[in-house]
């Protein structure tokens, strides 16, 4: 006897306010089109009860026991385990299948471990209680991405779960609203990992070390990221692009730009093509915000330089 449900979050692109909201600034993030897919079969009273997993290349099967020993470990049996028991603590005898489809590699800094809680935990939960919320199952997200991140700010999972644009201040949320036919974002990676942890030191360091001046980045982030409201409500892409522009330049003000990141933010403008980097930084991703531009000869330097470019667009679909 079995039963199959299946379940697809986006990913997120923080748009403007990294690094400072952890300050008690606005930051803006951004649900992708870029799908993380969790298909789920149980099959009760299997001989092989436990939790087997199929994902690109990956594969797995592990018993319950196991699982139970495994919670809480940071990979992808610790995650998937943690958030089966939690949902299904006592359930000896059944084997939980799972398939994941994931559009981008974990730890790429674009909420793909986000995306992969918000789907899973939407399996889970739907197929013991078929009309659970949102908030349910973005709340027992938010403890998978604990346990990967070890304090979560809990951005990530909430975008995922929600889709569409939000706006995040001193734990407020807010959606805002946008017409997602007119925009696409253009990611170009790095190649080099993002280091969040070193990052969000170096900016703790010099806020230490120079205390007003720091404070005044944040300042002019917060006033950014407001700003960034009204002109996407308002579709003033022109102030979109620009505020994006301002905002990698308070980044690298900040510390956490490199100058590889630099060198593909100016490769987009040398082209009219306005950008920032995203995310922790230090590494991982640029993005771009393209309307009507002519990407040919930016994507052919891109190429040039073996910076791998994803195209993507906002979506409302959580």
């Amino acid at each position: 006897e079995m039963s199959k449900i299946t379940a697809t979050a986006p990913t997120k692109v923080i748009l403007t306010g990294e690094h400072a909201v952890v300050y008690g600034k606005q930051a803006i993030g951004a649900a992708l089109n870029l799908p993380t897919t969790v298909s789920l079969t149980i099959h009760s009273n299997s001989s092989n009860p436990g939790i087997c997993l199929e994902m690109k290349e990956q594969f797995f099967y592990i018993s319950w026991e196991e699982a139970a020993e495994r919670r809480g470990e940071i990979s992808t049996k610790g995650i998937l385990s943690l958030l089966t028991l939690k949902v299904y603590p006592e359930n000896p005898t059944d084997l939980f299948e799972y398939k994941i489809d994931i559009s981008l590699p974990l730890g790429c800094g674009l909420g793909t471990s986000a995306s992969l809680c918000v789907a899973v935990s939407g399996v889970l939960l739907k197929s013991k209680i078929p009309d659970a919320t949102p908030e349910q199952i973005n709340n027992l997200a938010f403890e998978g991405e604990n346990c990967i991140h070890g304090k979560a700010s809990g951005i990530d999972n909430t975008i995922v779960t929600y889709g569409g644009i939000l706006s995040f201040k001193d734990g407020q949320i807010t959606p805002v609203e946008f017409d997602d036919t007119k925009a696409k974002i253009l990611l170009v990676s790095s190649g080099v990992p993002k280091n969040t942890g070193k990052m969000v030191k170096g900016v703790a360091n010099q806020l230490a070390t120079y205390p007003g001046l720091t404070e005044g980045i944040f300042h002019s982030i917060d006033c950014l990221s407001k700003n960034l409201v009204t002109a996407l409500e308002a579709q003033q892409y022109d102030h979109v692009k620009e505020l994006l522009k301002i905002n990698h330049g308070l980044l690298w003000s900040l510390g956490v730009s490199s100058e590889l990141l630099n060198d593909i933010v100016n490769t987009g403008l040398k082209y009219g093509i306005k950008g920032k980097l995203t995310g922790a930084g230090g590494g991982g991703f640029c993005l771009f915000f393209v309307t009507d531009e002519d990407t040919e000869g930016f994507l052919q330097e891109c190429a040039s330089h073996s910076w791998n470019v994803i195209e993507a667009s906002l979506t409302h679909y959580g």
